[in-house]
């Protein structure tokens, strides 16, 4: 898996996840976060080749993403997301671990999420 990969799988795994109008990018190894008036924060992951075989730093990288995304949509919708509307103050925490050749992605409880985003393969 090389860190360009990963940042545009991540990036597919977390648009489809988004509230509509709102878009998740990749170039190279960082993502950008859209809103729906066209205002963007990038990231970069962080990832260097040399990471491949750590695959704990893809979770962290993929954390960070999550969180970058929460602010950004919370900011512009001046609301709490992800959760149905009118939903508690507190935040869900994004969280990220790997899981066998995948990274599993999720926002609230890992056992009871309030939004569980589509898996990120590690495979080569």
């Amino acid at each position: 898996m090389t860190p360009d990969r990963f940042a545009r799988d991540l990036a597919a795994a977390l648009a489809a996840s988004l509230p509509e109008g709102f878009t998740a990018t990749a170039e190279g190894d960082a993502v950008t976060i859209e809103t729906p008036s066209g205002d963007g924060v990038t990231t970069a992951l962080d990832l260097e080749q040399d990471d491949e075989g750590d695959l704990d730093v893809y979770a962290d990288a993929a954390e960070s993403v999550l969180s970058l995304a929460q602010d950004v949509v919370c900011e512009a919708l001046d609301a709490t997301w992800p959760g149905p509307p009118g939903a508690a103050v507190d935040l869900p925490i994004p969280g990220a671990r790997v899981d066998g050749e995948a990274v599993r992605l999720w926002y609230g409880d890992e056992n009871a999420p309030v939004l569980r985003l589509a898996d990120v393969s590690l495979a080569l």
